[in-house]
């Protein structure tokens, strides 16, 4: 399979940018589509509670496949920051990906966003409003539609997957298992550097990934860095092994740390991902 080795270099400064323990939000796009030769379209996403999404339509020009893969972002930067990993989907793969923005990150419209919270439930209704969209205006056949989450993102996936239904698969990069485990984890990290900032949470079902993924019947594939610093290998096994799937599957990368498997094993990365969308 052909790679960019460019991408490697835009994946790498993504990455780092990315790995927030909380919200971090950034209004500037560093990049757009063309900038890395992707035809795109440009969108704007009404969500069910009446807010408006920025999103990228990026196409193949030599699309093998009818599934729109949505990729659902970290909890930390904006969609632009996932250029170089989008147009590694996009060329290697030949497919179409639609990138967004949730409320509050980018140029979607603006809510104040406290920078201590672990993450927002409105989230998960933007990620669904996006599905409900990519239904009504690319593929109506939703075993078709395939949510790809980082982060942040990927707990999200698991939650909108698990609760709405009408995805034909997840990948989830690099999920929190449980919003109480991570914040525990941060909290040490910040007592030993003497950080007195307090980690937020907020209740809700749709964001914890524990609680829901045995409602989760969609295809999936759990990614995980073996050398995550915030999520143990264990919690990612308990999460696989309480997934309801019939068809799942756990990728533990080894030497990898948070958001780091598709650049540290990139060729390995773009197989698994191939392999799962040929399935479907």
């Amino acid at each position: 399979m052909k790679t960019h080795t460019a991408i490697v270099v835009v994946l790498f400064m993504a990455i780092m940018v990315q790995s927030a323990f909380c919200l971090k939000p950034d209004h500037k796009y560093i990049q757009i589509p063309s900038d890395v030769h992707l035809q795109y379209d440009s969108l704007n996403i009404k969500t069910t509670d009446g807010f408006r999404l920025t999103a990228w339509l990026c196409k193949s020009t030599k699309a093998q496949k009818n599934t729109v893969v949505i990729l659902a972002s970290s909890d930390a930067g904006n969609m632009s920051y996932n250029l170089g990993l989008v147009e590694g989907l996009v060329q290697n793969l030949g497919i179409n990906v639609l990138t967004f923005d949730y409320r509050g990150f980018g140029s979607s419209d603006h809510v104040e966003i406290d920078t201590d919270m672990l993450a927002l439930p409105e989230f998960a209704t933007d990620l669904q409003s996006v599905v409900n969209w990519v239904v009504q205006n690319i593929q109506p056949d939703t075993n078709k539609i395939v949510i790809y989450g980082r982060s942040m993102g990927a707990s999200l996936a698991i939650c909108v997957a698990a609760s709405y239904g009408g995805i034909g698969g997840v990948i989830a990069e690099s999920p929190y298992a449980s919003q109480q485990l991570l914040n525990d984890k941060i909290k040490k990290l910040y007592a030993a550097d003497n950080i007195k900032r307090k980690v937020k949470q907020i209740e809700s079902n749709m964001l914890e990934p524990m609680s829901l993924i045995d409602k989760c019947h969609c295809k999936v594939l759990l990614i995980h860095g073996q050398d995550e610093d915030l999520i143990s290998n264990d919690e990612i096994s308990k999460l696989y092994n309480k997934c309801g799937s019939k068809q799942k599957s756990l990728w533990i990368a080894s030497g990898a740390k948070h958001l780091e498997t598709p650049y540290k094993e990139m060729n390995m990365f773009f197989t698994a991902f191939q392999s799962f969308l040929g399935s479907q």
